[in-house]
């Protein structure tokens, strides 16, 4: 029977596992930590308008651009984090562009 490709631990580790969360993660109780709703987490319908005009101006992503790729943004990534830094929630030199495969990569990094 076939296995299914290894993804990224949940807990944000950036370790591999074959689904959910890493033995590590687990013991450190983050997999007991509900991520929440976008709202919840501040995304509300402010932000939804300022992120689409934010992306109409600055339409490829960063990373890719700096690989010498060229790829259309489909998140805006804050470079410090939101819950960390809530008064940075629209300060543009602590947003990026980024297509879903670098947002991915750096939200599971912590980045």
């Amino acid at each position: 029977m076939p296995v299914a490709p290894k993804q990224t631990c949940r807990g944000g580790c950036g370790r591999a596992v074959q689904r959910g969360y890493c033995d590590a993660c687990r013991a450190a109780g983050r997999a007991s930590e509900p991520r929440g709703s976008a709202h919840s987490r501040g995304y509300d319908r402010r932000w939804q308008e300022f992120r689409r005009l934010y992306l109409m101006a600055h339409p490829l992503c960063a990373d890719c651009s700096a690989e010498g790729r060229t790829a259309l943004a489909k998140h805006v990534h804050h470079k410090l984090k939101l819950k960390a830094h809530p008064e940075l929630k629209y300060a543009e030199e602590n947003l990026m562009p980024l297509c879903e495969a670098h947002h991915d990569t750096r939200t599971a990094r912590g980045e």
